[in-house]
C-alpha cells in the first residue's frame, strides 16, 4: 500500500485536498468517486524522512488493551453483519487513522491481507499488539468458519482480564498517594527540621537519647552524603531490575508473590480464574488441550506459574492424565483440582471450567474490593510507628531541657 496525495472537487466545486493509502491511483480515484469527489490531481506521496519516521513513532503511544478489545469487538460487529473481511479491515484503519498505532499496524494487515496472507498470519506480525493466545483462537476461528463468535469471545475475555486489573490500580491508588506523601514528609525532616533540632541540642549541651543520636546522625550523613543516598538507591533500582531480568531471578520472585501477605491471594486467584477461563475459551474454540495449556503459560505474566504449566503439558505429553499432572504442580487448590476431574470423565471440561473461572472471578472482585480496608490498618501502624520514632527523638531532649532550665 502506498500514500498518495490528492485533490479533488466537491459536487458544489469545493477544493479539498489530502492524503490516503491505496493500491495506486486507480483505488484513489474510485476511492474519491465513492466520496462524491472529482478527482483533479493525484500524486504519489514522497516519502518520510528518517527524522519524521522516528518522530511518529514517538508520538505515538503504544497499543493499549482497550484498543485491542475494541478492535475485536468492532471486527466482530462488522463481520457479523456481514461486512467482507477486507472492507471490514478498511473501515477499521480508516476509522483509527494514521495517527493511531493501531491504525498503523492495520495498514500493514491490509497490505498483508492483499498479498494473500491469512488474517491470523497477518496479526501474528504484531506481537506488540496482539497476543500468542488472540492469534491462535483467530486462527481456529478461521479454520471453522465461525471468526466472529471466536473474536466475541477474545473480547469478552480481554474486557474481565482488564476489569480485574483497572480495579486493583484503584484500590492501590489510595495507600500509593499516602506511602508518597509520607516519603516527601520524611525527606523533608530528614533535610531540613532535624538539622535545625540538632543546632539546638548541641548548643544547650544535653544529653541526648539513642532515638535522638540515630536521627541526628542519619540526617547529617543525608545532608552530607546526599549523593551516596541517591547513588545507593539507583544501585539497589538497577540491581533488582537486572535480578528479575534473570530466569532465576524472575522465577524467584514471581513464586514469592504467590505467597505475599495481602496480595498472594489475590494474584492466586486471579491466576486460578484465568487459567480456567482460557481453557474454556479454547477447548470451545475447537484447540486441543496441550496447545491449550500452552497457549495459558505463555499468557500468564507470573513465571513461576508459567513452568508449571509447561511440567503440565510434559506430563500430559507423556500420556498422564490432566487431574495427576495438575496434582504435581502443588498449584491448584482442591476445587479446581475436583473440577478438573469431574471433567476430565464427563467430557465436559470446558463447561466446568467456565464453572471456576466465575467463581474465581467473583473471589478475585471481593478480595480487591476488600484490599483497602486490609491495607489501611498496615498504613497506619506504619505511620504510628514513624511518629513514635519522631516523637521520641524530637521531644524528649525538649523535655530534658525543659527539666534543666527549672
Amino acid at each position: 500500500m502506498t500514500q498518495f496525495l490528492y485533490k479533488a472537487r466537491t459536487p458544489r466545486g469545493e477544493l479539498l485536498s489530502g492524503q490516503v493509502e491505496a493500491s495506486g491511483p486507480a483505488a484513489v480515484a474510485a476511492f474519491l468517486g465513492n466520496n462524491s469527489l472529482i478527482p483533479i490531481e493525484i500524486r504519489e506521496a514522497p516519502p518520510p524522512s528518517t527524522l519524521q519516521l522516528w518522530w511518529q513513532r514517538l508520538r505515538l503511544r503504544r497499543v493499549a488493551r482497550k484498543d485491542i478489545i475494541m478492535f475485536a469487538r468492532q471486527l466482530y460487529s462488522l463481520l457479523h453483519a456481514g461486512v467482507p473481511l477486507l472492507s471490514a479491515i478498511d473501515s477499521l484503519r480508516q476509522t483509527y487513522g494514521s495517527d493511531n498505532r493501531l491504525g498503523l499496524i492495520l495498514n500493514e494487515v491490509r497490505s498483508d491481507l492483499d498479498a494473500g496472507r491469512s488474517l491470523s498470519a497477518a496479526l501474528a506480525r504484531h506481537p506488540e499488539a496482539f497476543s500468542e493466545l488472540f492469534v491462535s483462537l483467530v486462527e481456529v476461528g478461521e479454520n471453522t468458519g465461525n471468526l466472529d463468535a471466536t473474536l466475541l469471545a477474545l473480547a469478552g475475555y480481554l474486557e474481565r482480564d482488564e476489569d480485574t486489573a483497572s480495579r486493583v490500580r484503584r484500590a492501590l491508588r489510595y495507600p500509593s498517594f499516602v506511602l508518597l506523601a509520607l516519603a516527601v514528609a520524611l525527606a523533608i525532616l530528614n533535610y531540613f527540621v532535624i538539622p535545625q533540632f540538632a543546632r539546638l541540642f548541641k548548643s544547650a549541651h544535653v544529653e541526648l537519647p539513642v532515638f535522638t543520636r540515630v536521627l541526628i546522625a542519619v540526617s547529617d550523613f543525608s545532608v552530607h552524603y546526599w549523593w551516596m543516598v541517591l547513588l545507593a538507591g539507583a544501585g539497589l533500582w538497577f540491581g533488582a531490575r537486572a535480578f528479575l531480568n534473570t530466569e532465576r531471578g524472575r522465577l524467584r520472585w514471581d513464586r514469592h508473590k504467590l505467597r505475599a501477605p495481602v496480595f498472594g491471594s489475590i494474584i492466586l486467584k486471579s491466576a486460578m480464574a484465568r487459567f480456567a477461563r482460557t481453557l474454556q475459551l479454547t477447548g470451545r474454540a475447537g484447540v486441543p488441550i496441550l496447545r491449550g495449556i500452552e497457549l495459558i503459560a505463555k499468557a500468564t505474566d507470573n513465571r513461576f506459574i508459567a513452568e508449571r504449566l509447561q511440567g503440565m503439558k510434559i506430563g500430559v505429553e507423556r500420556g498422564e492424565s490432566l487431574t495427576r499432572t495438575a496434582q504435581a504442580t502443588h498449584l491448584f487448590p482442591p476445587l479446581v483440582l475436583q473440577m478438573i476431574a469431574v471433567g476430565e470423565e464427563s467430557g465436559s471440561i470446558d463447561e466446568l471450567m467456565g464453572e471456576v473461572a466465575d467463581f474465581y472471578e467473583r473471589e478475585t472482585g471481593y478480595e480487591i474490593d476488600a484490599l483497602s480496608a486490609r491495607i489501611e490498618p498496615i498504613m497506619l501502624v506504619i505511620m504510628g510507628v514513624l511518629v513514635l520514632v519522631l516523637a521520641l527523638g524530637v521531644f524528649l531532649p525538649m523535655w530534658d531541657m525543659a527539666r534543666v532550665v527549672h
